[in-house]
């Protein structure tokens, strides 16, 4: 388990790091050393702790973490889950996972744009979860932070995409900078939420399918906790290649 997060000066080699439920019960409380990586960011890491609960659609369980320095402290609210794949079958936890998932394409006629609210978002959910499903495909497009706090709390599978939807990638190559800026930030602002299963560049994707694969290669090792796809489908041939 590792734990990033920045301060204006220098940390002290070490830290407190406290994990607690959401409902207050102490999982973790402990000094743990610190490394600086760049800038003013540092990192750590622990092994998971034995009373951590494994985040899914069955058991949404949440943790607050807490890190105290010499300067102050911050938090931050996560699941803990990881997510992979083995012989064609998607594994959330090392269990074999199947999704029934729908579509949603930022249609909301009613006010011209998505939901800003967690609550907006629960109840969006909810209706989904009605009727079966436990995931959503964000079909060219990443909702915002109240989305992935809302499916966090209900155990719903949400995947992502960059707004992407192009029959010549890389010609472009100011598009193409934008694209890797934005899949950036939405791995830095978004990453950390248990619900953010899957990524996507874009949907039916056309063109230099490299760029796409250069992009997947320098998003894994910046965020392991995602499955990455080049596009959600395509009809050049051949773009069924695993990058």
């Amino acid at each position: 388990m590792k734990v990033t997060f920045t301060q204006p000066s220098q940390v002290l080699e070490s830290v407190s790091l406290i994990i607690k439920s959401t409902d207050g019960v102490e999982v973790y409380n402990n000094k743990v050393k610190t490394s600086k990586t760049e800038g003013n960011e540092f990192v750590l890491e622990i092994n998971k702790p034995n009373d951590l609960e494994l985040w899914d659609e069955f058991n949404p369980k949440l943790y607050d973490v807490e890190v105290v320095t010499n300067t102050g402290k911050t938090s931050a609210r996560f699941g803990y889950k990881y997510v992979s794949s083995k012989g064609g079958d998607l594994l959330l936890n090392d269990k074999r996972i199947f999704l029934r998932g729908n579509l949603e394409c930022v249609i909301f006629p009613l006010t011209g744009h998505p939901p800003t609210k967690k609550e907006e978002w629960a109840t969006l959910i909810k209706q989904a979860k009605d009727y079966g499903l436990n995931h959503l495909r964000f079909h060219s497009w990443c909702p915002p932070k109240t989305a992935f706090e809302a499916a966090d709390e209900a155990g719903f599978y949400v995947q992502v995409e960059l707004p992407h939807w192009s029959l010549k990638v890389g010609e472009d190559k100011k598009t193409t900078k934008f694209l890797k800026q934005e899949a950036d930030k939405i791995i830095k602002d978004y990453g950390n939420h248990p619900s953010f299963i899957f990524m996507a560049l874009g949907n039916e994707l056309q063109g230099d399918i490299s760029v796409l694969n250069d992009m997947v290669a320098d998003l894994k090792p910046k965020d392991n906790r995602h499955l990455y796809a080049t596009t959600a489908f395509s009809f050049q041939q051949p773009t069924g290649t695993r990058p």
